[in-house]
C-alpha cells in the first residue's frame, strides 16, 4: 500500500513539474496550455472551440455568480469570463506556481494554487464551475470521484462545464504528428462512456463536439503551408460544426453543461 501513495506522488511531481517547464517557457502565450505539434491556426480553432462552450455556462448562469476555473492557467480561459461577465466573482486553481501568478496578474481573480483533487473548498459554495481540460490530468480511476466533489461544491442549481479531449482526439494527433503524441505533458482522454459519467449527481443540460473538425484534421494539417487554403476549409468546417454541433461520439474534444439539481 505505501508503494502506491509513493507512485502517485511521484507521477503527481513529474506532471507539476513538466507544467512548470512549460508555465516558466510560455508564459501567457496560448501555445503552452493548447497542442504542441499543431500550428497557432489549428489551436486557434480549438481555442474558439472551448470560448463557445464557455458562452453556454455563462448564459446559464446568474447575475452576480461566483465562478471556479479549475485547472486556470494563467487565465486563457478566465480572461474571456471576466472580459463577458464582469459582474461574476472568478475564483481560479491550478497546482503551477507560475501560471497561479499569471492568473492573479491578469485577470485580478483571487487564485488558489493546490490539487484539483483537493481543492480547500466548501460544499455549495459556486455557482457555476468550469474545468477546461483539467480532468485529463488526473488517473482515470480517479476521475469520477473527482468530478463527483466537483460538483458538490456547486449551490443547488449551479452549472458546471466540463470540455476534455476523447481517445480519438490523442489517435489522430497521433496519426498526424507523432511528435507531438509524445510531447504531451501526461494527460490521456475520455472515452465516450467516462465523458457521459461525468454528468452523475447532476443532470445534463446539452454536449457537443467538433466532428467536422475532427474529421478533417489530417487534411488541415496537409495545407498547412498553403494558408488560404486552410482558413477556406477551416471555415466551411466552422460551419458544418455548428450544424452538427451536438454530435459528439467521433469528435477531437467533447463538451458537457450539468446543472445540479434543486432539492425535492
Amino acid at each position: 500500500m505505501p508503494r502506491v501513495g509513493v507512485t502517485a506522488e511521484s507521477r503527481f511531481a513529474r506532471l507539476r513539474g513538466r507544467w512548470e517547464e512549460r508555465a516558466a517557457r510560455y508564459g501567457t502565450d496560448d501555445a503552452g496550455v493548447l497542442y504542441q505539434g499543431l500550428s497557432g491556426r489549428l489551436n486557434r480553432h480549438i481555442h474558439a472551440f472551448h470560448v463557445a462552450a464557455v458562452r453556454r455556462l455563462l448564459a446559464a448562469s446568474p447575475p452576480g455568480a461566483r465562478v471556479l476555473d479549475v485547472g486556470c492557467g494563467f487565465g486563457r480561459i478566465g480572461r474571456i469570463v471576466r472580459a463577458e461577465r464582469p459582474d461574476m466573482e472568478l475564483v481560479g486553481c491550478d497546482f503551477t506556481l507560475d501560471f497561479c501568478r499569471l492568473y492573479r496578474k491578469g485577470t485580478g481573480a483571487r487564485v488558489l494554487c493546490c490539487d484539483i483533487a483537493r481543492l480547500p473548498l466548501r460544499d455549495a459554495s459556486f455557482d457555476a464551475l468550469i474545468a477546461v481540460t483539467a480532468l485529463m490530468y488526473l488517473p482515470a480511476g480517479a476521475r469520477e470521484k473527482a468530478t463527483a466533489e466537483l460538483l458538490a461544491l456547486l449551490r443547488p442549481g449551479g452549472v458546471a462545464l466540463f470540455v476534455e479531449p476523447s481517445e480519438e482526439l490523442l489517435r489522430v494527433i497521433a496519426l498526424v504528428r507523432p511528435a507531438a503524441a509524445r510531447a504531451t505533458t501526461g494527460g490521456t482522454g475520455l472515452t465516450l462512456n467516462a465523458f457521459r459519467r461525468l454528468s452523475r449527481g447532476g443532470v445534463e443540460l446539452s454536449h457537443g463536439g467538433m466532428p467536422a473538425f475532427t474529421l478533417l484534421l489530417p487534411l488541415l494539417v496537409t495545407f498547412e503551408r498553403l494558408p488560404r487554403l486552410q482558413n477556406a476549409l477551416l471555415a466551411a468546417v466552422e460551419r458544418v460544426d455548428r450544424v452538427l454541433g451536438t454530435a459528439w461520439r467521433f469528435s477531437l474534444q467533447r463538451w458537457i453543461l450539468v446543472r445540479r439539481p434543486q432539492p425535492a
